[in-house]
């Protein structure tokens, strides 16, 4: 059974554990080997002058009925939910990233919350 890495809300970081900027989302966003993700600390200019976020663990949810995981990610004051697999694995190989929409990032154990990187592959689909 897999432990349940990714509903560890703490800052400390975990044995082994790496982090990279979320694809797309660098200085704002970071997501982990380990398969969790993190909200940068920044400040944002405002109307009222800067406001300073803090550093912080997001929590996931179950994106699909197939139990896959995803996080919501709030930019320029759009709120948009990413399938985790996918984010975690494009952030870590960012090369692999084609226009194919029909290729798809699995999880090589078929457990859909288990979003460590070495439980992620890719299968490039054809046609």
């Amino acid at each position: 059974m897999v432990s349940k890495i990714y509903k560890s809300l703490s800052l400390e970081d975990l044995e082994n554990e790496i982090w990279v900027d979320a694809l797309g989302f660098g200085g704002v966003y970071a997501v982990s080997n380990l398969g969790r993700v993190k909200s940068l600390e920044r400040r944002v200019s405002t109307a009222n002058g800067n406001r300073r976020f803090r550093e912080r663990m997001l929590s996931q949810g179950k994106q699909k009925r197939d139990g896959r995981l995803s996080v919501v990610f709030s930019l320029n004051n759009i709120a948009k939910s990413y399938a985790l697999n996918t984010l975690i694995y494009y952030s870590f190989n960012p090369k692999q990233i084609n226009d194919n929409l029909n290729d798809e990032v699995y999880h090589i154990n078929k457990i859909q919350d288990d979003n460590r990187l070495c439980n992620l592959g890719y299968n490039k689909i054809k046609g």
